[in-house]
Parts: C-alpha cells; sequence; structure tokens
C-alpha cells in the first residue's frame, strides 16, 4: 500500500491534499479517493483496500517525505487541538474518527520520538516491532481507563502518521486537513 501511495502522490500531489482535506468516510472522500486510483501505480491487476489505510498510508509517505529532519520540539509550541469542539453535530462513526485523531495527538505529544521512530522505520522490520512495543503503553495512557482499543500495527503506524504530519504542518504555519486539525 505505502509504495501504491508513493505512486500516487508522485503523480497526483495536489489531488492527495485535497482529498487529505476531506472528513474521512465522506461522500466527497470516497469519490476523491477513487480518483486517485491509479492503473499505472499498481503493481497487479487490481487493487482493494480500505479507505481509512490508504489515507493513512498517504499520511504516512506524506511525513516520510517532507519530514525526515523535522525538530520533533515544534510539536510543544503548537496549542492542543480543539477536539471536543469538533465533535459537535457528529454521528457516532464520525466521533469516532474524531477520537483517534485525539487519540493520534495524545500519544504524539506523549512520546514524540517513540512516534517519529515508528513511522520512519521499516514496515515489517524489527526496529518498527520495536516501536510499536514500545509505543503501546503510551497509546494506553491515552484512552479513557474504561475504554479499551485494539489496532493492528498498520492501523497504529497510520494514527501516528497521520498526527505527526498534521502537528509538523502546524508547526511550519500550513493549513492541514479540516482546518484545525
Amino acid at each position: 500500500m505505502r509504495s501504491f501511495a508513493k505512486c500516487v502522490i508522485g503523480v497526483s500531489r495536489q489531488r492527495v491534499i485535497d482529498y487529505l482535506d476531506t472528513f474521512p468516510g465522506s461522500k466527497e472522500a470516497l469519490e476523491l479517493a477513487n480518483g486517485l486510483s491509479r492503473d499505472d501505480c499498481l503493481v497487479a491487476a487490481e487493487l482493494r483496500f480500505s479507505e481509512e489505510l490508504f489515507r493513512w498510508s498517504l499520511y504516512d509517505e506524506l511525513y516520510n517525505s517532507n519530514f525526515r529532519n523535522h525538530d520533533l520540539a515544534a510539536i510543544a509550541d503548537i496549542p492542543e487541538t480543539d477536539f471536543v469542539g469538533m465533535t459537535k453535530g457528529l454521528n457516532a462513526e464520525q466521533y469516532q474518527v474524531v477520537a483517534i485523531w485525539q487519540l493520534g495527538e495524545c500519544t504524539v505529544r506523549a512520546a514524540p520520538k517513540v512516534s517519529q521512530t515508528l513511522v520512519w522505520s521499516p514496515i515489517g522490520s524489527d526496529s518498527e516491532a520495536a516501536a510499536i512495543q514500545e509505543i503501546v503503553p503510551i497509546v494506553s495512557g491515552c484512552v479513557n481507563k474504561d475504554n479499551e482499543i485494539k489496532f493492528s500495527k498498520a492501523v497504529l503506524r497510520g494514527v501516528m502518521a497521520e498526527a505527526l504530519y498534521k502537528l509538523a504542518m502546524k508547526a511550519n504555519g500550513a493549513a492541514t486537513a479540516r482546518g484545525s486539525n
């Protein structure tokens, strides 16, 4: 998925940014995601995937390509995102998306270096496994004590990549998806 994301970014970078500015799972997001599908980026004849994993793969690739020398100290100076304000008028599914954004930002703020190490590590590598093992207790600290969350490695990596990318963009003074997020 990551090589597909890298190819799509290389061919249609602005369209990728436009797609990432949509709310995940929305009609607009799905239409733009379908429009990003490129036969010349496929390794096989057909690719079926989750829109969420595609989105997170794009954030992973964008963070890795744009912020290899990102100063993590700048994250501390960025005001926390008003996630509560974002949830007004959302349905349960949309609320879950915002909760995942909040979890990602909380984890990155609590452990920026480990989050970055996870996203910079090669997929399936020993360094990725070590970063996941180190970050799980930190993620747990960002979850309400009465809740339990289970993620695949790909989802955990994607959530961290999205949070890192958005915080890095804010640190650079650039607009990010959904304005304040």
